[in-house]
């Protein structure tokens, strides 16, 4: 696999609400609670998002920077100590060129629930090269909580060269074999 570029996503929304404002949809989008070596924290309140109580089920939209072809998402099942069961078990995942039409792209059956550690690592899921410039996550079910979440989202494109940096790979490759066949 070649190098990925992390995908920046603008604004996100959903159907099932937050549970309070400790527990943001922005928070599974912004890094919060993730380290350097790409492992999530357990704590609470800032580090996750989290449905209304009693709602485990509906949907979140995903709303990406421009139009990407995504590789895979890495997802951080959510993972707050002794509240992992919140986590999402069974959903959809969705993509959407245009924010109003969207096609079925994987169901996650069984999505790992988290760990409840400190040093949870989440899920690498390939989703084989879809365009989209919106993803959903359809929600069927939680690990049993009272409502469900996750810790952090990520989706990732494969860094594609620009044309110009093709350009000048060409005629640098060009200049090598002229100067080679030069000296002999």
């Amino acid at each position: 696999m070649g190098l990925a570029d992390l995908i920046t996503v603008t604004n996100v929304t959903s159907t099932m609400g937050e549970f309070s404002t400790n527990y943001q949809l922005q928070f599974m989008v912004d890094g919060s609670g993730l380290n350097g070596s790409g492992e999530h924290a357990n704590g609470g309140a800032g580090l996750h998002w989290a449905s209304q109580s009693g709602t485990s089920s509906g949907s979140v939209t995903f709303t990406l920077d421009e139009t990407h072809v995504i590789d895979f998402i890495d997802i951080w099942n959510y993972n707050e100590v002794s509240f992992s069961n919140w986590g999402t078990r069974n959903f959809d995942i969705l993509g959407s060129t245009d924010g109003t039409t969207f096609f079925n792209v994987v169901s996650l059956t069984n999505f790992t629930q988290a760990s409840g550690a400190a040093n949870y690592t989440g899920e690498h899921v390939d989703v084989t090269n879809f365009t989209a410039s919106h993803v959903r996550f359809n929600i069927h079910s939680s690990w049993g909580g009272s409502g469900s979440g996750f810790s952090e989202v990520q989706f990732n494109s494969v860094a594609i060269p620009e044309p110009t940096s093709l350009a000048l790979l060409a005629v640098g490759l060009g200049f090598v074999g002229f100067w080679r066949r030069r000296k002999t």
